[in-house]
């Protein structure tokens, strides 16, 4: 986690905002600078998730297609549709948290 920290200036000084979930055992959070923006999802639970749907009224986010990158497993993409006031509804990045996990995405302007 420390090596993500230092590699990426977004987790270092970015801006940050909460992301509503809609599970009170799962904490997410958007941090973003002028470069890049990073989506953190703690699930903070012993029982897997699923349940969890990701969702932020407005933010620095540009509109569009974003491509979600995990940045702790090679396999893990996905698609996030940001809306006109940077913001997403019921976003799942993957079906299902595991026990006590913390994943970290890395959006990119997709294609």
């Amino acid at each position: 986690l420390i090596q993500l920290r230092n590699t990426y200036p977004a987790l270092q000084t970015g801006d940050f905002q909460v992301v509503k979930t809609e599970n009170v055992v799962v904490f997410s959070s958007l941090r973003s600078n002028d470069d890049e923006s990073i989506i953190i999802v703690i699930n903070t639970s012993g029982e897997p998730v699923n349940n969890y749907g990701l969702s932020l009224t407005e933010s620095s986010l540009k509109p569009g297609v974003k491509l979600v990158t995990s940045l702790m497993s090679a396999a893990e993409q996905s698609e996030l549709n940001v809306d006109l006031s940077g913001g997403f509804r019921e976003f799942k990045p993957i079906e299902e948290i595991p026990p006590y996990s913390t994943l970290i995405y890395l959006l990119t302007d997709g294609e």
